[in-house]
């Protein structure tokens, strides 16, 4: 199955649980500190890894993750997890579940991308036609992207809009190599 979908799917049954348990705030809490022990060298190499048994992984589990979450629906979603042996989704669970979160209230998540920081007025501006693309509320995030070289690229539910400079240089040497 794919990864993304699969991370989505998840995180999608774990907020539908919190929300109707009312425990979205005390779950969303865990997940931050899931992604915080995630980012951690060891941790994300060590979900990495193929080959555990789910002795090795309920102990690690149990000794690494559960005595850091307040939430019992976390744990259990955790053991889940692992019972499932799909426990490298948990790197990216942080995203999905913000973004299960967002779409629940009617809000779209964009990233702008630039090579350096953009101005206030430009930042404004693509909130603007990005909501007015989309017909509704958005959620703008900005990420520097040195890659670029110029210009900027919009990224939403797996679309993209893409005005940099690298993109415009990729598309002049196809044109030059293949015509068209």
């Amino acid at each position: 199955m794919n990864g993304i979908g699969m991370v989505h799917r998840y995180a999608r049954a774990l907020y539908e649980t919190a929300l109707s348990l009312d425990s979205v705030k005390i779950v969303k809490k865990d997940i931050y500190v899931i992604d915080k022990l995630c980012s951690e060298k060891e941790v994300h190499e060590f979900l990495l890894k193929q080959s555990k048994s789910f002795k090795i992984l309920s102990e690690f589990f149990k000794t690494a993750f559960f005595p850091y979450l307040k939430s019992n629906l976390t744990i259990n979603f955790l053991k889940i997890v692992i019972e499932n042996k799909r426990e490298d989704i948990l790197i990216t669970l942080k995203e999905a579940f913000t973004n299960v979160e967002l779409k629940q209230n009617g809000i779209i998540r964009v990233t702008a991308e630039f090579c350096r920081i953009p101005d206030k007025n430009i930042l404004t501006l693509i909130e603007k036609n990005m909501e007015k693309r989309l017909g509704g509320r958005i959620k703008l995030e900005t990420k520097l992207n040195e890659k670029l070289m110029g210009g900027f690229r919009i990224s939403w539910n797996y679309m993209q809009i893409d005005n940099s400079l690298a993109a415009k240089v990729r598309k002049l040497k196809e044109t030059m190599l293949f015509g068209n």
